[in-house]
């Protein structure tokens, strides 16, 4: 893996007091916690015969690409055997260097001096660098070492990219995951320290027609599969690369039969990738005043789906005819009658075609039946009504009587169902005066 330098000395850094201990122990906070600085150890052995330890004048530095940073002087210490010095830094060393680590008057003796820092990955302390002299004599004695190549940091882990997922692809397509669940988290080095500032990037392999986009993964409506699919989820730092692998499950049809209104006749049902739905039994469509309606099978094939968008609607169509051959029937109204389509049970109720009102008077002409019949085929329906003298039939004295003769009546009837139709009727109903010749002579009243 190449290695990747991170992280530089800040341009100033708060010195930590640090205490000399002859034990050190490190509590571990959580696992993978937003830690960046970097927590350091450095143990000085020193073996002296009768040696009276470290100098006051003794001291450790940590070296940067920048220069250095005083890790601890030593006071007028008098202990013997390991010895440990922890320090806090936000950045990483490139060494580390000893300088004026004396020894007592008497005898020989050697020190040693190693570097370690803080696994977060393991819970313990890994060597970084060390070095180590023998002496003898009194004097001044200088060391260094430099962190190796490989010992530096350098990107090697991508967190929230691993494991395997699975996701029910929704019917009707869309977004397949509405959250942030897939964005990588912080990029680590090998330490398990965070890398200040890196940000992985995210792609997916668009498998089935899918694609990702500000860490939400996205389905095309059309992403139509025989079968579910993986997509395959990589974060890519540098060099570092993480995989994730997302199982999507698909629901390949979500067919819904309709009316030509849309009202739903059958259930949504699913349907697999080249498969066929059940439709409902054929629909019908009510007639309305202009029209009558026959069903002409559905606007989609059912059978064989293999395209167009997952959530489908399949609706019936009809063929359209308009309302005729009509059927005309007596119903008993005066008013109206019954006119039928030919072709469906649409039925309306029109009003009658009267013929004339005719007349048909009694012998006396006093009273009359006054009738007329619809002119409608198939209807024929006769409305009639009886009128009488002085309602609906008026008189009038056509000729007078004399002695001999009968004088005439003439009766008028009019229509009693306003279309103005009138009729007469002549009767000889004014009887002959009958006078007698009574001779001359003086007239009575009575003769002529």
């Amino acid at each position: 893996m190449q290695v990747k330098k991170i992280g530089k000395r800040a341009a100033s850094l708060l010195l930590v007091a640090v205490m000399l201990v002859s034990s050190w122990v490190f509590t571990q906070p959580d696992a993978y916690a937003n830690q960046t600085d970097y927590k350091y150890s450095v143990k000085v052995f020193v073996d002296f015969t009768k040696s009276e330890g470290l100098s006051n004048k003794s001291y450790v530095d940590l070296s940067w690409e920048g220069g250095s940073e005083r890790l601890f002087s030593a006071t007028n210490n008098k202990s013997y055997g390991d010895q440990t010095y922890t320090r806090e830094l936000s950045g990483f060393p490139t060494g580390i260097s000893a300088n004026k680590v004396m020894y007592g008057w008497f005898g020989n003796g050697a020190w040693t001096i190693t570097l370690y820092v803080y696994n977060y990955n393991t819970g313990a302390y890994d060597s970084l660098c060390s070095f180590s002299q023998n002496v003898t004599g009194n004097g001044n004695h200088y060391g260094s070492a430099s962190v190796p190549n490989d010992k530096k940091p350098y990107a090697a882990s991508i967190a929230g990219i691993s494991g395997d997922d699975s996701i029910t692809l929704a019917p009707a397509g869309g977004t397949v995951s509405s959250t942030s669940a897939y964005a990588p988290g912080p990029v680590r080095d090998q330490y398990g320290y965070n890398i200040n500032g890196a940000a992985a990037t995210l792609s997916s392999n668009n498998a089935g027609g899918t694609w990702f986009s500000g860490n939400v993964l996205y389905a095309n409506e059309n992403c139509n599969s025989a079968d579910n699919y993986n997509v395959v989820l990589t974060a890519t730092y540098g060099s570092v690369t993480c995989t994730k692998n997302v199982a999507v499950n698909v629901f390949d049809y979500l067919v819904t039969f309709a009316d030509w209104n849309g009202t739903e006749l059958k259930a949504a049902q699913t349907v697999d990738y080249n498969g066929t739905a059940t439709p409902p039994a054929n629909p019908s469509r009510a007639y309305d005043a202009t029209n009558h309606y026959t069903f002409n099978g559905w606007d989609t094939s059912y059978t064989n789906i293999t395209t167009g968008v997952q959530s489908k609607t399949i609706t019936a169509t009809y063929t359209t005819t308009a309302h005729g051959s009509w059927v005309y029937s007596d119903n008993g109204s005066d008013a109206n009658h019954n006119k039928k389509c030919g072709g469906c049970d649409y039925t309306t109720t029109p009003g009658h075609d009267y013929t004339t009102t005719t007349f048909t008077f009694a012998d006396d002409g006093k009273s009359a039946t006054a009738s007329r019949t619809c002119q409608t085929a198939g209807c024929r329906h006769e409305q009639t009504q009886t009128i009488t003298l002085g309602n609906g039939i008026t008189s009038a004295v056509t000729t007078n009587e004399t002695c001999t003769t009968v004088g005439t009546t003439t009766y008028t009837a009019t229509s009693p169902f306003g279309d103005g139709a009138t009729a007469t009727k002549a009767v000889n109903d004014r009887p002959a005066l009958n006078h007698s010749w009574g001779g001359w002579g003086p007239h009575s009243a009575t003769e002529h």
